[in-house]
């Protein structure tokens, strides 16, 4: 299990305008693991990029419903979710 950063604890995923800097900052996590499974996959890499932003999405999504229990960084959590 990960430390919580400031980041997890600052994290807005309830506005529109946290939501949209919550993606850019995660885009890059998003386009990684795409590339992991690039050739892994019958999926084509756009399919992949979809498929991983709608897991990005339900991160973003499930993170607030258990507040008090946390016990992973939300980019660890988003990870396993995209």
């Amino acid at each position: 299990m990960g430390k919580l950063s400031k980041d997890d604890l600052t994290i807005d995923l309830e506005s529109q305008k946290g939501r949209n800097a919550a993606a850019k900052i995660y885009m890059p996590l998003v386009y990684k693991i795409v590339t992991q499974y690039m050739g892994k996959s019958s999926l084509s890499k756009q399919e992949l990029i979809s498929s991983g932003l709608q897991g990005l999405t339900q991160a973003m999504n499930d993170w607030n419903k258990n507040t008090e229990d946390k016990k992973v960084s939300f980019k660890t959590y988003a990870g396993y979710r995209v």
